[in-house]
């Protein structure tokens, strides 16, 4: 069950948790690298489909138009033709089964996760895959924080503590962390952490190894459901 026990300080805000709790596996580089990764796997596969497609009569001039090199179709209406041509989704399938990559049928599953449908969504939108393009490169996230719990109490750091706290509150179950909290008579109920607790300690024992914080949306939808199959604690739009 997820919840709040106070006020959301950012209604828009997003985490990611890598590593296993109490572990010693995982640093931010290797973090960073792993999202990298994703996006590279998932560039190879929408320019392996570009290079079909351009090549096939029937999908030529949805290719040219999504590409920019015609300007005739709108990308809505390529995403529309495209949602119902069962040879497209064949092709489609086909890709990500080589590179092992499981896309979930959603009209088997609908509105799940990683689908054929949010893959269609970011196929034909150029920013969002001009956007995968630059994580793939360089890492680049957008208003994404970094926090090692490991490291964050050596290095006195409150900077994010209240993201931190956050993280805790909306991760894990109801009650988890009750010992940890102070009773607020006021309210009648536990709520603030204990002055003598670190955040980032129980994050370490509970969460994870390390963590990325930021902004809804600090990265393209598609990339984030890919990542959501990857970590168990992953969330674009905590509040």
């Amino acid at each position: 069950m997820k919840y709040r026990l106070d006020f959301v300080t950012n209604s828009s805000s997003s985490s990611f948790i890598f590593g296993k709790p109490n572990g010693n596996t995982i640093t931010l580089e290797d973090a960073r690298d792993f999202i990298k990764k994703l996006a590279s796997d998932l560039i190879d596969i929408i320019d392996a489909i570009d290079k079909t497609i351009s090549t096939i009569s029937e999908f030529k001039e949805y290719y040219l138009n999504l590409r920019g090199y015609k300007n005739i179709l709108s990308r809505f209406d390529v995403y529309d033709r495209l949602r119902n041509d069962k040879n497209f989704y064949q092709i489609v399938m086909e890709k990500f089964k080589k590179y092992n990559i499981a896309l979930q049928d959603d009209s088997k599953k609908p509105n799940t996760g990683f689908t054929y449908t949010s893959f269609l969504f970011c196929y034909t939108d150029n920013y969002d895959i001009s956007w995968i393009r630059r994580v793939a490169k360089n890492g680049y996230l957008f208003c994404c924080d970094e926090v090692d719990f490991k490291e964050a109490n050596s290095l006195d750091n409150e900077q994010f503590k209240e993201r931190v706290e956050e993280c805790l509150d909306w991760y894990l179950p109801r009650g988890t962390l009750d010992d940890y909290r102070e009773f607020d008579w006021d309210f009648g109920e536990l709520r603030e952490f204990r002055e003598d607790v670190s955040v980032y300690d129980l994050a370490y024992q509970y969460l994870g190894e390390v963590a990325l914080l930021g902004d809804d949306h600090c990265m393209p939808s598609f990339l984030y459901d890919y990542l959501k199959t990857k970590i168990k604690y992953a969330c674009m739009h905590m509040g």
